[in-house]
């Protein structure tokens, strides 16, 4: 049985590690979808994750509502151009970094993933985070 740990950014909302991993996953690919649909469609639809997500205070947490806004968006998820890996410039790692860890990149970081795929970042991000918060229990 999964205990109750307060693994939430908000110390009032208690959490199992593997809801808080699960709502972390969900979270970090719903802005990816953000930034694929904006990239892709040439728009800008204002990223609502944070606003949703139960880490992050004491609020329903309704993806659902996320998902029904980018449904009619979704097609730029699935276009050919869409299947190719998006290949990350030093802004869209900046960003990536602000949107993940709400820092800038150090040096290092930034100089190693310019250029590569925006799905090897996104899967690292997760995965670092799951062994963080692994340690931490």
């Amino acid at each position: 049985m999964a205990r109750k740990t307060k693994t939430s950014l908000d110390p009032n909302i208690q959490m199992t590690d593997e809801d808080f991993i699960a709502e972390i996953f969900v979270h970090e690919l719903l802005h990816s979808w953000y930034s694929i649909i904006n990239r892709e469609g040439n728009l800008w639809l204002r990223d609502q994750v944070h606003e949703y997500s139960g880490i992050y205070g004491p609020v329903d947490r309704n993806f659902g509502y996320i998902v029904n806004k980018l449904k009619p968006h979704w097609h730029y998820l699935y276009t050919s151009k869409a299947n190719e890996p998006i290949i990350m410039t030093e802004e869209e790692v900046r960003l990536q970094y602000a949107l993940a860890f709400y820092r800038e990149p150090d040096e290092g970081e930034l100089e190693y993933w310019t250029g590569k795929p925006l799905v090897d970042f996104l899967k690292t991000a997760v995965s670092d985070r799951a062994v963080f918060l692994a340690q931490q229990a």
